[in-house]
């Protein structure tokens, strides 16, 4: 549940930041993709570790 309030705050927050930024030039729409993505990595790195499992290493 938490997970889900989080993403849902996190989204919320990048719909009003894009909306806030979308009155700039063209850098800054490069600048805004970029941080978008970042976040979105940002997110999968923090709550979605479990589905790129990594290698585990096996000591038997």
């Amino acid at each position: 549940m938490e997970m889900k309030v989080g993403l849902t705050f996190a989204f919320m927050n990048l719909k009003s930041w894009r909306r806030l930024r979308s009155n700039g030039d063209s850098w800054r729409k490069k600048a805004q993709s970029q941080g978008l993505f970042y976040t979105i990595r940002l997110i999968k790195e923090k709550w979605l570790w479990d589905a790129n499992p990594r290698a585990a290493l096996s000591t038997v």
